[in-house]
């Protein structure tokens, strides 16, 4: 069995129920923390990827890379309203930022 160390996925949760997102992600979460493999996911999904990444590079105007870190260090409401043009709140979910848009309109 082969044992990659590096897993390059594009939107492997994407179309997928809630459920299905969870399991897929926790799966590679469990990957990586008992072997020597590492994931690189394309996610659009923040709230998903604030609960399993352990580092986030967010891509998007003014430039091509935002911010990299922890999801607590880059998953600021600020940073919301830089790339996405879009205000919210960012509260603490159990250690993991949750980001709760606000009223549009």
């Amino acid at each position: 069995m082969q044992e990659p160390k590096l897993l390059l996925l594009d939107e492997p949760t994407s179309n997928l129920d809630i459920r299905h997102q969870v399991y897929v992600s926790a799966f590679l979460k469990r990957l990586c923390d008992k072997s020597k493999t590492s994931v690189l996911m394309i996610s659009h999904d923040l709230n998903l990827a604030s609960k399993f990444a352990d580092c986030v590079i967010v891509m998007g105007p003014p430039r091509v890379l935002y911010d990299i870190g922890t999801p607590q260090e880059v998953f600021t409401k600020e940073m919301i309203k830089d790339v996405y043009n879009v205000n919210c709140k960012v509260i603490d979910d159990d250690g993991s930022p949750h980001i709760i848009l606000e009223s549009v309109g």
